[in-house]
């Protein structure tokens, strides 16, 4: 009820709303018993938009991730097992996240990978440079979820049989909009800890190719700025 108090009315206008319950004295009494209202409304308003504030995250975190991806040219079935041809690859992720106090924030990651075997039509590695948007919410039980955007994924592929190639997400439905990082906070939200789940996506290349992939990612993520 404070809270709902806090959002719409002013201070003194809650302590107005106490003092109509306190019982009726003197001017000198209902005086003090004005200023003490006022005082205790601002002091609960204050303490919750603190409350509020201590669970939002504002700032630049350094990445570091690691995890394997299954990819296919032509799909999977309903059951996340990949249509063949299939390989596997493993993943490395490094970069910057800067989380903003409205909830959303941008990445900036570059990415190792290697495409393990057997493969077609070979194994090889490769490196690619990531920018994409996010949002995020902090529970009030220390777990979190960064909801990646994936229509706003950008990849530029350096090395490997790729460099020089572009990718993006493709989000027509039936496919997800998003990759969702759940994990947890420390008290001082100087490090986050989050993994994605195995959500079905798909990759566009700038040459025109497609192919479908299914990730599972872990990430530890650590303060940078002060």
């Amino acid at each position: 009820v404070i809270g709902v108090e806090c959002a719409q009315r002013s201070p003194a206008d809650s302590a107005q709303n106490v003092l109509g319950l306190l019982e009726r004295g003197t001017t000198m009494g209902r005086n003090i018993r004005s200023l003490t209202a006022a005082a205790v409304v601002t002091a609960l308003c204050a303490g919750s938009v603190g409350a509020a504030e201590s669970r939002a995250l504002e700032g630049r975190y350094g990445l570091m991730g690691s995890g394997a991806c299954l990819v296919s040219p032509v799909g999977f079935y309903p059951n996340n097992v990949a249509t063949e041809p299939s390989s596997a690859t493993s993943v490395v992720n490094r970069g910057v996240l800067i989380f903003q106090h409205d909830g959303t924030g941008s990445a900036s990651v570059v990415q190792t990978q290697l495409n393990l075997p057997p493969a077609a039509p070979a194994t090889f590695s490769s490196s690619a440079e990531i920018t994409f948007e996010f949002t995020h919410h902090l529970g009030p039980d220390g777990s979190m979820t960064v909801d990646m955007l994936l229509d706003t994924y950008a990849a530029t592929y350096l090395t490997g049989p790729t460099a020089g190639l572009r990718a993006t997400f493709v989000t027509d439905p039936p496919l997800s909009p998003t990759w969702v990082w759940s994990g947890t906070f420390s008290q001082d939200h100087k490090t986050l800890l989050l993994n994605n789940g195995d959500t079905p996506s798909k990759l566009r290349f700038s040459n025109g190719s497609e192919v479908s992939v299914i990730c599972q990612l872990e990430r530890v993520l650590t303060r940078l700025t002060p």
